[in-house]
């Protein structure tokens, strides 16, 4: 899995790719319980373009439902740097 924000992780399938909140669920067999990582409310993707497009979306609703953006100017100065720090996670995964 790769962590594309602070919240939002990435995993993938031959079909797609998936992209939700790291979280964990204790699984039972046989009288062992293991603990599994998991995407809690995933989305899925066809593309690594929409992930991008979609977290950079997804953290703006969060800082404009917390109050953190008041203003178009916040928001366009907070949109830029948030999809420039995505950008350059994504630059270390192709290097």
């Amino acid at each position: 899995m790769i962590q594309i924000t602070n919240d939002l992780w990435v995993d993938a399938n031959k079909e797609c790719y998936v992209v939700g909140k790291l979280g964990s669920q204790i699984i039972v067999k046989g009288g062992c319980a293991k603990e599994k990582q998991i995407l809690k409310s995933p989305r899925y993707f066809n593309n690594m373009s929409q992930v991008v497009k979609y977290a950079i979306e997804y953290s703006m609703r969060m800082l404009v439902a917390s109050n953190s953006v008041e203003t178009l100017k916040d928001f366009i100065e907070k949109q830029s740097q948030i999809a420039k720090e995505i950008e350059e996670k994504m630059g270390v995964l192709k290097a």
